[in-house]
């Protein structure tokens, strides 16, 4: 649109009239949609590179060095992996939110 490359309309949500003249986004939550979606410095990738060099790939919550399993059930074929998971302690979602992701 020529009004976003103009710089006359938010990059995001393309509503003209932006509240600050120069700027790419019209708001806050246009600004975090952009990077998250677009890529760049908060892309969700670059974010969960983040969070891995911080934990490593362990759970905060159990413990469980998903990582490491991750590793281990990838390298088993897919019949024996279940197997795996249950022996590892790992258990099925729970519930409708855990299933819809």
């Amino acid at each position: 649109d020529n009004a976003v490359l103009k710089g006359t309309a938010c990059a995001w949500c393309g509503k003209p009239n932006m509240v600050a003249q120069g700027s790419t986004y019209c708001s806050f939550e246009c600004a975090e949609e952009g990077r998250v979606k677009r890529g760049g410095l908060y892309s969700s990738s670059k974010i969960r590179e983040q969070v891995f060099a911080l934990e490593r790939g362990v759970c905060q919550l159990c413990g469980v060095d998903s990582y490491a399993l991750f590793q281990r059930i990838k390298a088993l074929e897919p019949p024996e992996r279940l197997n795996a998971l249950l022996k590892a302690k790992w258990k099925l979602p729970q519930g409708k939110r855990s299933v819809d992701r």
